[in-house]
């Protein structure tokens, strides 16, 4: 990963791996004033709460007395750096329903930006979003999706990848078996094109099966065609965060699919 003039210090927080690195080049000074003062307010999932929380930076109070000489300096002789070289610092957000926290341990080292710790896990945190999806999806698919997003967060993306594609499969399977269920209203229907076609050419052919975001989004979805052997952990953690959010959108097209059945033969019922 490089560094950017607006650094992504949420994405830093909660989705960089342990120990993967980020290129700041000669950038200390800007990349850790931008953490430290971090103070924005983010929406996760809090493991003490069980549920999703707004949380906000905490400024500690080395942090805020670095702000004061900072401005003092700017003030004084009209300079503002030299205050923000530690190559060891700490982060925290805190729970704004209930103050718990969460902390973020970084270290930077030969121009590399590296997350070293933190606390709960990025799994722990990440596993707060399956919570919703996981009966639906049964033991074994649940079970999937939660070791992809384990290993994610260990930053072993082959294996990662392996979880997830399987899972997204499998759910683009369901919706091919209820296109079979209904070729015979569907006339057009080809099931030898069917097979032969790509992941993105299924779930175009799947789009009265599946929901619309997957369908106008169907190109990003072409790394499940790209053999294991050709891939790096860079190269599936990239592509991770788009094709899990193919599978929450398929989950929750099957639950209001099977809202919708059930309130209609309630509705016939009565």
């Amino acid at each position: 990963m490089s560094a950017i003039s607006n650094p992504p210090v949420a994405d830093w927080l909660l989705d960089l791996p342990l120990y993967s690195p980020v290129d700041i080049g000669t950038h200390t000074p800007p990349t850790v004033k931008a953490i430290l003062t971090y103070v924005a307010i983010i929406d996760f999932y809090c493991t003490a709460c069980k549920k999703d929380t707004p949380f906000q930076g905490v400024l500690s109070l080395e942090t805020q007395n670095s702000m004061a000489s900072e401005l003092m300096a700017a003030k004084s002789f009209g300079m503002a750096s030299g205050f923000w070289t530690q190559t060891k610092f700490s982060k925290e957000l805190a729970c704004t329903r209930a103050n718990h926290k969460v902390a973020f341990h970084f270290q930077i080292e030969d121009g590399k930006l590296l997350k070293i710790g933190q606390y709960p896990s990025i799994a722990n945190i990440h596993f707060g979003e399956l919570v919703p999806y996981l009966p639906a999806l049964g033991e074994s698919r649940a079970y999937a999706l939660q070791k992809a997003v384990a290993l994610a967060a260990d930053s072993a993306g082959i294996g990662a990848f392996v979880y997830l594609k399987k899972l997204f499969e499998s759910l683009l399977e369901d919706a091919h078996q209820r296109a079979l269920v209904n070729q015979t209203l569907d006339k057009t229907w080809d099931e030898a094109s069917y097979q032969s076609s790509s992941p993105q050419g299924r779930i175009n052919m799947l789009n009265k099966h599946l929901p619309a975001y997957l369908v106008d989004h169907a190109a990003q979805y072409s790394i499940l065609t790209t053999p294991l052997e050709e891939l790096t952990d860079q190269d599936c953690l990239a592509q991770f965060a788009t094709i899990k959010t193919g599978v929450f959108f398929m989950v929750d097209h099957a639950i209001a699919q099977e809202q919708y059945a059930r309130r209609l033969k309630e509705s016939e019922s009565a």
